[in-house]
C-alpha cells in the first residue's frame, strides 16, 4: 500500500496538476451553486461508470490472477482494503475515476475537492460493508454483484 501511495499516488497527482494548469484550470474562481452541483453530479456519474467498468474488468479471468487477486485476499471488510491493490489496478480503479470526470471539463476547485473527498468515503466505506443513503447505484449493483 505504501508503495501505491507513494510510487504511484504521488507522480500520478503532479502530472494531474501539471497538466490541469497547462489546460488553463482557475484555481481561485468561485461558481454559482447551481453549477457546483451541475458539475458534482457529472463528476460522480463517470467516475461511478469507470470505476465499475475498470473494475468489471480486473474480474476477467484472464488479467484477475496476475492483477486483481491481491486486493481479494484480505477477507475481512475493512477500510484500508481499498488500496490494498497491485499497483496498475491502483491506477486504473483508484485514481482514474475521480480524475476522468474532474478533468474532462474545467472543474472549480470546490468541485475537485468534493469529488474526491465523494470517492475517497465511499470507495473505504464500500470496503466497509456500509454505503451512503444518497447513491442508489452502489446499494443495486452490490446487490446484483453478490448474489
Amino acid at each position: 500500500m505504501i508503495i501505491n501511495q507513494i510510487f504511484v499516488g504521488i507522480p500520478f497527482c503532479l502530472i494531474g496538476h501539471y497538466s490541469l494548469r497547462w489546460r488553463g484550470y482557475e484555481w481561485g474562481k468561485l461558481p454559482t451553486f447551481q453549477w457546483v452541483l451541475l458539475e458534482l453530479s457529472i463528476c460522480i456519474l463517470i467516475e461511478e461508470l469507470v470505476f465499475y467498468y475498470s473494475h468489471r474488468l480486473l474480474h476477467n479471468p484472464r488479467i484477475y490472477k496476475y492483477i486483481h487477486k491481491k486486493h481479494h485476499e484480505w477477507t475481512a471488510p475493512i477500510a484500508i482494503t481499498a488500496i490494498y491493490c497491485h499497483p496498475i489496478e491502483h491506477i486504473f480503479s483508484n485514481l482514474l475515476p475521480p480524475l476522468l470526470g474532474i478533468s474532462s471539463f474545467y472543474s472549480f476547485i470546490i468541485t475537485f475537492n468534493t469529488t474526491i473527498i465523494d470517492y475517497c468515503l465511499s470507495n473505504r466505506s464500500s470496503h466497509f460493508g456500509i454505503t451512503y443513503g444518497y447513491c442508489l447505484a452502489m446499494v443495486y449493483i452490490s446487490y446484483f454483484v453478490n448474489t
